[in-house]
């Protein structure tokens, strides 16, 4: 299973310097980035590849919207994450 550990751990990071006091919180009615990291923390835990995939977008969405990341970093991340898949390291 797939679940992009590059660009969660690297989101993650970036989200906690953008709001340093933020907690995970399940949160569908504002979108915030407390939401966003509580995706993050659920994504190890699934088992549908093709939600992952939805949510990763979303969260890579959210980090580009608010400038966390250039779309060239997240392609490289995402680039990443793929050939480790391929290879089947982590």
């Amino acid at each position: 299973m797939n679940y992009y550990k590059r660009n969660l751990d690297v989101f993650s990071k970036k989200i906690r310097e953008y709001c340093p006091d933020i907690e995970p919180i399940e949160d569908r009615k504002t979108g915030n980035m407390g939401n966003t990291l509580w995706m993050i923390e659920q994504i190890p835990f699934m088992t549908d590849q093709d939600k992952i995939g939805r949510w990763i977008g979303w969260i890579q969405s959210k980090v580009h919207s608010a400038g966390l990341a250039t779309l060239d970093e997240i392609l490289d991340l995402t680039r990443a994450d793929l050939a480790n898949l391929n290879t089947g390291t982590s």
